[in-house]
C-alpha cells in the first residue's frame, strides 16, 4: 500500500470512496440521539477503567489507611506515563474519524496498527522508568517507608503499562469508527476478573499470601493484560475488518507515523499537564499527612470515575465533529460540538445533588477510619464543583480536537493547570492551611480558567472555515 503523504500535502490518497453508512444528522434531536448512542458505551467502557481503580481503592481501604496511601501514591507516577501514552494514541481519533467521514475507511486500520506499535514502545519506556518510582517519591518529600511501599506498587503497575496502552489503541480505533460496544463488554468482564484476583492477592484467599496494596496492583495488571489480548482479537476478527484495512501490512509508513505522533504529541502534552498538576496536588496532600492523602485518594477516585463519563461524551463529540469535518459539513460540525457541551453539563449537574446528599455514604464506601472518613465527607461538596468544570473542559477539548485544532487547546490547558491550579493548591492547601478543601478549591479554580479559555477558543474555531488534518 502506498505511503501516506506528509502533513504538508492537502489530502490523503484516495482509493474508490467507500459508501457512507448513513446520512448526516439533519436535526438537533437527531444530533442528540446519535451522540448519545455513541457516547454511552464509551462512557461505560471509560467508567470501567475507573471502576477497576475504585474497586482496588475500596478493597485496599478495608486493609487500612497506610495501604491505601501506598496504593494511591503508587498510582501517581504510573498515571503520568499512562496518560501521556493515552494522549499520544488519541491523535489517531480525529485522523480515523475524518478519514471515515470522508469515505476512506482503508486508512483507519493503518492508523490502528501504527497506534499499537506506538503503545508498545511508550509502555515499555514508561515501565522501565517506573523502576525509579520509589526514590522519585522520596525525593518529592514523601516519607521513606511510604515512598518505598508506593514504589513497589508503581513497579507492578508498570509491568502492565504496555498492555494497557495497546488495549487503548484498539479501544480508540473501535470508538472512532463508531463500534464502541465490544470494548465496553470486555471491560465489564475485566472488572469481574479484577475483583476475583484482588480477593486472591490483596486479601490472601485460598491460602495465598496477603500482599495488600501490591496485591491490588497485581490483580489489576493481570486484568489489563486480558483486556489487551481480548480487544485485539476482536479488532482482527470483526465483520468489517477487511473494509477498514485491519489486516493490511503497514509497509513504509514513516510519514503516516510522523503525522500520528505530530498530532498525538500536543494531546499527550495536554494530558500530561493536567495529570501532573493533579499529581502535584497529591504530593501536597501527602505533605499534610497520611489521613489527607488517603482522603484525597478516595475523592480523586470519585472525581475520576465521573470524569470518565464526561470523557465518554467528549470522545463521541470528537468522533462526530471529525466525521463532519471529513464531510466538509460546517453545520454538522457546529451542532455536534454544542450538543456534546449540553449533554455533559446536564449529566454533571444532575449528579451534583446526589453526591452532596450522599457524601457520608460515599466516604464510608471508600474509607474505614472515622477521622479520615469525616475529612473526605466534609470536602466532597467542593469536589462537586470540580466535577462540573472538569466535565466541561474535557468535552470542549474533544470538540476542538475533532475540529482539527491541535496546539491552541494544549497551550490553554498548560496555562490553567500550571500557572493557576498548582500555585493555588500550594497557597490554599498548604500555606494558608485550608487542608483538603483548599486543595480541591484550587483545582476548581484552575480547571474553571481552562474551561473558559477553551470555550472562547471553540467559538472562534467554529466561526472559521473547515480545516481537515
Amino acid at each position: 500500500m502506498p505511503e501516506l503523504p506528509s502533513r504538508s500535502t492537502a489530502t490523503l490518497p484516495t482509493a474508490r470512496p467507500a459508501p457512507v453508512l448513513r446520512p448526516p444528522a439533519e436535526s438537533l434531536a437527531e444530533h442528540f440521539r446519535r451522540t448519545a448512542e455513541l457516547a454511552w458505551p464509551v462512557m461505560m467502557a471509560r467508567a470501567g477503567i475507573l471502576v477497576m481503580a475504585a474497586v482496588d481503592t475500596i478493597m485496599t481501604g478495608r486493609v487500612g489507611a497506610a495501604e491505601l496511601a501506598a496504593y494511591g501514591l503508587g498510582n501517581v507516577p504510573f498515571v503520568v506515563f499512562l496518560l501521556f501514552g493515552v494522549g499520544m494514541l488519541t491523535g489517531a481519533v480525529p485522523l480515523i474519524a475524518q478519514a471515515d467521514g470522508a469515505g476512506r475507511p482503508g486508512d483507519c486500520g493503518r492508523y490502528w496498527r501504527l497506534s499499537l506499535r506506538t503503545g508498545l514502545v511508550l509502555g515499555l519506556f514508561g515501565g522501565a522508568a517506573l523502576l525509579f518510582a520509589g526514590p522519585a517519591l522520596e525525593f518529592a518529600g514523601v516519607e521513606t517507608d511510604l515512598a518505598a511501599h508506593a514504589g513497589r506498587v508503581a513497579l507492578i503497575f508498570g509491568i502492565g503499562l504496555p498492555f494497557l496502552l495497546m488495549h487503548t489503541a484498539s479501544a480508540l480505533f473501535m470508538e472512532a469508527i463508531g463500534r464502541p460496544l465490544p470494548a465496553m463488554l470486555l471491560m465489564a468482564l475485566a472488572n469481574l476478573l479484577n475483583v476475583a484476583l484482588n480477593a486472591l492477592f490483596l486479601y490472601g484467599w485460598l491460602g495465598l499470601p496477603a500482599l495488600g496494596a501490591e496485591g491490588a496492583a497485581l490483580g489489576t495488571t493481570i486484568a489489563r493484560i486480558f483486556l489487551c489480548i481480548g480487544l485485539g482479537l476482536v479488532v482482527l476478527r470483526f465483520a468489517d475488518g477487511g473494509r477498514y484495512g485491519v489486516h493490511r501490512r503497514i509497509g513504509a509508513a514513516w510519514a503516516a507515523w510522523r503525522r500520528l505522533l505530530g498530532i498525538g504529541f500536543p494531546f499527550a502534552l495536554a494530558q500530561a499537564a493536567e495529570t501532573t498538576s493533579f499529581q502535584a496536588v497529591s504530593i501536597f496532600a501527602a505533605w499534610l499527612g497520611t489521613a489527607h492523602i488517603a482522603a484525597y485518594q478516595a475523592l480523586n477516585n470519585i472525581l475520576a470515575l465521573i470524569f470518565m463519563l464526561s470523557l465518554g461524551i467528549a470522545t463521541a463529540v470528537s468522533v462526530r465533529v471529525g466525521n463532519a469535518v471529513g464531510r466538509a459539513d460546517a453545520g454538522g460540525r457546529r451542532l455536534a460540538a454544542w450538543v456534546g457541551v449540553g449533554l455533559t453539563l446536564g449529566l454533571t449537574l444532575l449528579l451534583a445533588p446526589w453526591l452532596i446528599g450522599g457524601r457520608e455514604l460515599a466516604a464510608a464506601l471508600y474509607l474505614q477510619e472515622p477521622a479520615v472518613r469525616a475529612l473526605a465527607a466534609a470536602a466532597l461538596p467542593v469536589l462537586v464543583l470540580v466535577i462540573v468544570v472538569d466535565g466541561l473542559q474535557v468535552v470542549l477539548l474533544g470538540a476542538l480536537r475533532g475540529a482539527s485544532d491541535i496546539w491552541q487547546p494544549t497551550l490553554r490547558l498548560l496555562a490553567g493547570c500550571w500557572l493557576v491550579l498548582v500555585p493555588a493548591a500550594w497557597l490554599l492547601g498548604v500555606r494558608l492551611e485550608f487542608g483538603l478543601e483548599g486543595l480541591l478549591a484550587a483545582i476548581a479554580i484552575g480547571i474553571s480558567v481552562v474551561a473558559l479559555l477553551l470555550l472562547l477558543r471553540l467559538r472562534s474555531v467554529l466561526a472559521q472555515p473547515i480545516r481537515a488534518l
